[in-house]
């Protein structure tokens, strides 16, 4: 299965058909999962790292989803408020100023 096609021009997108950053977030989460860093360890101490692909639909939109949730938890972003980070940079400070 091809999960990312190139769009015709003038036909539809396929459903399945994964966007860029449903491939960003599923290659985010394959390549911080602990099991894929103890697995491929000897490979990835001497080469560059391998995306293994699954033809798994609803894995894809899983660990796509996850993936995302990482990289919004990695790049302090928050999807509700943002608010919440400005509160942690400013909790932050204060135990790096009493220190």
């Amino acid at each position: 299965m091809n999960m990312i096609a190139m769009p015709t021009p003038g036909l539809p997108k396929p459903k399945d058909e994964a966007t860029a950053r449903q491939a960003f977030g599923y290659m985010y989460a394959i390549l911080h999962s602990d099991q894929y860093r103890r697995r491929y360890e000897p490979l990835l101490a001497k080469d560059f790292p391998r995306l293994p692909l699954t033809g798994n639909l609803d894995l894809f939109h899983t660990l796509a989803r996850l993936g995302g949730e990482l990289i919004v938890l990695h790049l302090m972003e928050s999807l509700n408020s943002i608010n919440s980070s400005a509160a942690y940079r400013q909790r932050r400070f204060q135990y790096f100023q009493e220190a």
